[in-house]
């Protein structure tokens, strides 16, 4: 007997990605396919080895929860330890509403341009201390620009959590110097820094490994939901630092504004104020 159930009489409408309900779990997600299912990975602690997953359940998606491309399903049961990802026609794919993602932990490793981004299916609960947006208006914001890795990635930063969002709360008193309202940070989510060859599908004399070049700035596709892995202390959460940086400059009276990178195929409707092809939110 399998530790799930599909309840097929849940007929409440919910978000895109996984939500959490009363003894389980809600997962939808687009897929123009014949088939579409929902994978489930244990977790593997592998001493000295780093960290590896093992899939434990591949559940496929009920026709009945099918409307267009959209595809929906009610799970009942414990996934509390699980991480998960979706296949649809035998390809393998990320949840482009995860919150956070394992696969890629180690900025620029060519080794992992290929691993299948995982979601936990439950992510750690952080204590806000009542933190609010500060609200300041426009006209008396002073924007200072950074990109997370390469405000503090030298060792000249004085941080000893360079190159990460941890690195960024240790230059607070430094902001604050510079008298400046807003951290305004380049895009701070997970996107594919390893750049990987154009339209190698159907090319006999195609090559699908890594080139060795790597985006630096975030400006392509993205995980938009999720905070970079590889911005987080190795063996951190990346939500968690990213939710603690947050707090932190506003404690200390600075707005953060987040660039959001769009290139004109994606809904925009996402964007509160938007600069070109790409758009920043404020935090």
């Amino acid at each position: 007997m399998e530790p799930y159930q599909i309840d097929l009489h849940d007929s409440k409408v919910y978000p895109m990605g996984l939500t959490r309900i009363d003894g389980g779990i809600h997962v939808t997600t687009v897929a123009a396919a014949k088939a579409c299912s929902l994978l489930l990975f244990a977790k593997e602690e592998k001493s000295g080895k780093g960290v590896k997953f093992h899939e434990v359940f591949h559940i496929p998606f009920p026709e009945t929860g099918k409307t267009g491309h959209v595809w929906s399903m009610t799970l009942k049961g414990d996934f509390t330890s699980f991480f998960y990802a979706f296949e649809a026609d035998g390809k393998r794919f990320p949840d482009p509403y995860g919150r956070s993602f394992a696969g890629r932990e180690r900025w620029g490793k060519l080794s992992q341009a290929k691993n299948l981004l995982l979601a936990p299916v439950v992510e750690p609960e952080f204590d806000w201390q009542g933190d609010r947006p500060l609200h300041i208006p426009y006209e008396d914001c002073i924007v200072y620009r950074a990109h997370v890795r390469g405000l503090t990635k030298h060792a000249s930063s004085g941080t000893e959590h360079r190159g990460t969002f941890r690195g960024v709360v240790d230059k607070i008193p430094y902001l604050k110097e510079l008298g400046i309202t807003t951290l305004e940070l380049l895009p701070a989510v997970e996107f594919q820094e390893v750049m990987m060859p154009e339209n190698v599908e159907g090319n006999p004399y195609g090559n699908s490994e890594p080139t060795g070049r790597l985006n630096y700035w975030g400006y392509t596709k993205a995980c938009m939901f999720a905070p970079k892995a590889s911005y987080a202390d190795q063996g951190s959460n990346p939500v968690t630092e990213f939710k603690y940086m947050v707090r932190e400059l506003h404690k200390a009276g600075l707005e953060i504004v987040l660039e959001l990178y769009f290139s004109g195929k994606k809904c925009r409707s996402l964007c509160w104020r938007r600069y070109a092809s790409g758009c920043v939110n404020t935090m």
